[in-house]
Order: structure tokens, then sequence, then C-alpha cells
């Protein structure tokens, strides 16, 4: 009777130590991978101003922002988790993707920019002679039809201006843009918002795993 219940106990002694050995490697392979799995994860950042008859747009409200889940790794299927601004900087993009357009972002805050208009989701405007459409891009005057398609850049600087010629628009043009992206692609977004290379610990596990 001893020696059975001796080799039941040999029996369990082992099936622990092979348990605890699976768990072991489990968790040491999972914590390499959690070490060691390389982000290559689109974040960056770019400047603009609206002026409207020569009223800065605001962007008050809060459908304007993007909540801070749009600073996960899974941003990038959405269209607003793709470009998008976090409070309370009105004057930032936040670039989670490749390839995203000026005329995706203005899409995603409900304005429109399209050939001679300029629409804000209040209202619609179209240029004639008597109104002028303004774009300017890292100081370049250009046609809207020209900025809508353009990819936006790491630390571009876009104005938009109605009411203003391309004269009046370049001599304003760098009062009014902000020039902080670069800062952010340094820094810390707002709401502790990652600047791109160091992700939370559950976008870590959901990479690992």
């Amino acid at each position: 009777m001893l020696e059975k219940i001796k080799n039941i106990s040999e029996s369990r002694r082992h099936i622990a130590l092979l348990v605890a050995g699976v768990l072991i490697g489990v968790i040491g392979f999972g914590i390499f991978r959690f070490i060691g799995v390389d982000f290559e994860h689109t974040h960056y950042h770019a400047n603009f101003a609206v002026y409207v008859n020569g009223e800065k747009e605001q962007f008050e409200g809060f459908s304007y922002y993007e909540e801070l889940t749009g600073c996960s790794l899974d941003t990038g299927p959405y269209p607003r988790g793709r470009a998008h601004m976090h409070e309370p900087e009105n004057g930032l993009v936040h670039v989670h993707d490749e390839a995203v357009t000026w005329g995706n972002f203005f899409e995603n805050l409900g304005y429109s920019i399209g050939k001679n208009h300029l629409g804000t989701g209040v209202e619609t405007y179209v240029a004639s002679d008597t109104l002028d459409i303004t774009y300017v891009l890292n100081g370049e005057a250009l046609i809207v039809s020209s900025v809508a398609p353009k990819e936006i850049g790491d630390t571009d600087r876009l104005l938009i201006v109605v009411g203003a010629d391309k004269d009046e628009a370049l001599e304003f043009y760098e009062s009014a843009v902000p020039a902080n992206a670069a800062e952010f692609n340094e820094g810390s977004d707002p709401g502790t918002c990652s600047s791109g290379e160091a992700h939370g610990f559950v976008d870590r596990l959901k990479e690992v795993f």
C-alpha cells in the first residue's frame, strides 16, 4: 500500500514538473517576444490653420477630436484613426498610417476641400471673382486640386485662407500656422499619447500574442 502511494506521489510530482516546465517555457517565450518585438507603427505630426474672412477656425467641440484610443496600434484601419487631432491642440495633425492625404484629414473633420471650394460642414465657400480661397503648403501657394490629394508629410505646415489672395496669404503664412509638429514627434502627445516609438502595455501584449 505504501509503495502504491509512493508511486502515485511520484507520478504527480512528474506531472507537476512537466506542467511547470511548459509554463516556464511559455512565459519565457512571451517575455522574449515582449522585449524583442519590433514596432513599425507610423505616427508623426503636421501643422495647419484655417482662416475664414480673417477669423481663425478654432475647431471647438469634441467631434473634431479623437479619443485617446486613437493612440493605440489599432488606429490604422479606420479613417479617423489614420489622421486626427487630440485636444487641446487645434492646429496639430496626428498621422497614424501611410499615404494619408490632406483631403483624408479634412474629411475626418467634416470639411471638404475640392476644386475652387472649401466646405466647413456649416457653410461652403466657392472661389469667384470676388472671393479668393488660397492654400499655402510649406511656404508655397497651391491650388486646391493640388492640396487635397497630396500626402501629409512629416512636419508639413498648411494654411487655408478664405478671403485672401496669394500674396496676402504668403505674407500671413509664417505667423498664422503653428510650427510645433517636430516637438511632438520627439516628445509626448496630449493626454500621454506616445510619440510613436513607445506603446502601451496592452498594445505590446496584443503584438506578442
